[in-house]
Formats: C-alpha cells, structure tokens, sequence
C-alpha cells in the first residue's frame, strides 16, 4: 500500500523540475513526456521508480548525452527541489531513476489509518451505479483448463465487490 497521494505528489514535483531539466538540455517538449512512476519490485529500489530519462532518450527528446547522465541530471534537480516527501533520490542501471520517501510520509499515513479506523479505504464511488460484470464459465462441451477456474474466481470476487 502506497500513502495516500504520494503519487500525484511526486508526479507534480517531476514535472516542476522538467522546465530547468530542459533547459540544461535543450530538449524537445521533454515537459510532454508521460511520467510513469512505477512501484518496484525489490524494496531497496525504493518506494518508486521512473525510467523518463531512458525513455526521453530512446524518444530522441534529448540527444548527445547517455540515459544515466540524463538520469544524473534529473536525479540533481529533484535533489535541489524542495519538497516534505522525498527523501533520497538515485540512479541505478542504465538510467533508471529510484525515489525513496520519508519516514514521515509513512507515520502521517498509518495515523490517517488509525484515526479514519473502519472507514478508511472506503469510497462512495460508482454507489447506485449498474455494473456489468462479465466472466467465463466452463464450456460443457469442451475440456476444462486453469484459465476457466481463473475466470471464474476473478468474476466471483469482482461480482462482490460491487
């Protein structure tokens, strides 16, 4: 589980990093760029991850530099932004960029958990709205595999859920 807005948090301070990040590369509509944090999947690779360097690179928006020195750059000016989330920054690999929050973040998070107690997590979206749920069922006249026992569960629980 991710704390509440942490993501659009950190989007927006990338994106409010990108115009000096373009103007050191003379790139073109870097700020275009779609910003796709991802969660990684060892925790030492921090709490996000971000390949835009690499990406803004193969989509020859900057040219002339490697995707980690681009990454180094990008790295720098988030370091130099202010900001109560983030608490360290690296560069790994070829250019992938790893993002680690603060502790605070995590705190403030578990006492929104605690003080919101049952009601936490729960949303009023899509409420008095038709769902139209479909899924497999087994074909009576063809051989049963895993897929359709997949199906069939996804369906079932997604069914409760709404």
């Amino acid at each position: 589980m991710m704390p509440t807005g942490t993501r659009s948090q950190i989007i927006k301070i990338i994106q409010d990093v990108l115009p000096k990040f373009s103007d050191q590369f003379q790139g073109e509509d870097i700020e275009r760029e779609p910003i796709v944090l991802e969660r990684p999947k060892n925790r030492a690779h921090g709490d996000f991850s971000l390949n835009l360097a690499m990406r803004l690179i193969k989509n020859r928006k900057i040219t002339g530099v490697s995707p980690r020195q681009a990454a180094e750059a990008l790295k720098d000016a988030l370091a130099r932004h202010r900001n109560d989330i983030i608490e360290k920054v690296e560069v790994a690999g070829p250019g992938f960029i790893n993002i680690y929050l603060k502790r605070s973040v995590w705190y403030d998070e578990l006492s929104a958990i605690h003080n919101l107690g049952a009601v936490y997590g729960q949303s009023s979206e899509g409420q008095n709205k038709k769902v139209h749920i479909e899924f497999v069922s087994a074909n009576p006249t063809g051989p049963l595999h895993v897929g359709h026992g997949r199906g069939a569960v996804i369906g079932d629980v997604l069914a409760n859920l709404f």
